[in-house]
């Protein structure tokens, strides 16, 4: 497969493949792709949404279409299940939306090159700063399948069926797009509602997100450079959720909210941090934007304040 998607790609122009192009992540990527990249998105559903022109990700007993089966310069993986409780509940569902469907777009398309969006749940049960260079054991079933899909590029790399691979384990992308049931959205319908804001989980479990901006300022960085190797992206600025709920309302100029706490059966808290200068470094690209800055963008991008 290598030597046959190693002689496709002569010209100037690059074919990329992006899986889960109807995601979040996934849209902001597509609509700020470079002019010189030949596209091509997948994504399970097809009808509506902020980026047109997909294909159906096609499933694992279907043949591939043409555009697929002719290979790429890169493909970069987006795809998979992002539903933690969809994981705890039914892990063959997690398994399947994330190991199987890595297996069966990866193992059949060729492709020099693989941009992987993985996770830092993979971390899940260590404590304190963390790099790519620790052992991690996972004790949650979606952690544990985000690390299969590295495994698994990493095997592909080895095997010759890809020239290179870059792994990125994000933290937590937020920004205009994301669904409303998230964290930021919750925190301002709570604060312009007068109502107490009910936190799920650990109030104490680290929080360090990223403006999805940066990630894709990452992945199409990622996609030019030949940089190789596993790397954490995060915003550099951890704070326990309880007092992140605090400092969204006061960034923002909303009332103080009232906290309550609904703990969640069975989670894994996160308890560890990184630090994202190791991935700048490699990809040559700014440090995130520091959390404030990046939510009165999102804020006033989304109506909720002025610009």
């Amino acid at each position: 497969m290598a030597c046959q998607g190693a002689a496709l790609i002569m010209g100037a122009r690059l074919r990329v493949l992006v899986t889960g192009a109807g995601g979040f992540i996934g849209s902001n990527l597509i609509a700020r792709a470079p002019g010189d990249w030949d596209l091509v998105g997948l994504s399970r559903t097809t009808d509506g949404g902020t980026s047109p022109g997909l294909m159906r990700t096609p499933g694992v007993d279907e043949a591939l279409a043409p555009e697929l089966a002719h290979g790429f310069d890169t493909i970069v993986h987006l795809a998979g299940n992002a539903n933690h409780d969809l994981a705890d509940q039914e892990p063959w569902a997690d398994l399947t939306a994330t190991g199987v469907l890595a297996a069966s777009i990866l193992g059949r398309i060729p492709t020099r090159r693989v941009v992987l969006l993985s996770s830092a749940a993979v971390y899940a049960g260590l404590t304190g700063p963390v790099d790519p260079g620790q052992c991690v054991r996972p004790p949650m079933a979606y952690a544990l399948s985000k690390l299969y899909v590295e495994g698994l590029v990493a095997s592909l790399v080895a095997g010759g069926r890809a020239q290179s691979a870059f792994i990125v384990r994000l933290y937590n992308a937020f920004g205009p797009g994301e669904r409303p049931g998230r964290l930021i959205p919750r925190v301002v319908e709570a604060a312009r509602a007068g109502t107490p804001f009910t936190l799920t989980g650990d109030p104490s479990s680290l929080s360090d997100p990223v403006h999805v901006d940066d990630v894709v300022t990452c992945l199409v960085a990622a996609v030019h450079s030949s940089a190789q190797g596993t790397f954490d992206l995060c915003g550099g600025d951890p704070v326990p959720l309880g007092d992140q709920v605090a400092r969204i309302a006061g960034v923002l100029g909303m009332p103080e909210l009232s906290l309550t706490i609904e703990p969640r059966k069975g989670e894994t808290p996160i308890h560890f941090h990184s630090d994202p200068g190791p991935l700048s470094a490699a990809l040559g690209i700014p440090r995130p934007e520091r959390f404030a800055s990046g939510l009165r963008r999102y804020a006033a991008a989304s109506g909720w304040i002025k610009a």
